[in-house]
């Protein structure tokens, strides 16, 4: 009888033949195309960590998701990996793995080792007039 140790190197083939893929990718193809992503990280380095996290079926669906927003119309700007699969996800319903609009600007997981995040300004805040403020009206 295989040990589980076999199993999960056979299992690990197709996510490592997916990651070798974009990476021949970034390597050969890439360098020609020019760096004029719409997104960070790039949608080769995101499908690339969204494979190595969750495997390439959940992985997969979610790079496909990602690819699908990057477009003209499309989202901009921060878009990382979740940190998780949404709970709502399985495998007979693939969909589910993306998310199809939007984007995740804040990373998934905070590192204590990182440097502090800046304080929020008073200029980068929303400012209500004085009109919708409850506490100015009992005034």
């Amino acid at each position: 009888m295989p040990d589980k140790r076999s199993i999960d190197t056979v299992a690990r083939i197709p996510r490592l033949l997916a990651r070798g893929v974009i990476r021949l990718y970034q390597l050969t193809v890439s360098p020609f195309l020019g760096s004029d992503c719409r997104h960070v990280p790039t949608c080769s380095a995101y499908g690339d960590e969204a494979i190595g996290r969750f495997g390439l079926w959940a992985g997969g669906w979610i790079t496909l998701a990602r690819f699908c927003r990057c477009h003209p119309f499309g989202t901009r700007g921060l878009d990382f990996v979740p940190a998780a699969v949404p709970a709502r996800a399985r495998w007979w319903l693939p969909w589910r793995y993306g998310r199809w609009r939007g984007t995740l600007a804040e990373p998934p997981v905070a590192d204590e080792d990182a440097p502090p995040q800046r304080a929020a300004r008073e200029s980068d805040s929303i400012r209500r007039p004085a009109s919708a403020d409850p506490s100015s009206a009992a005034r």
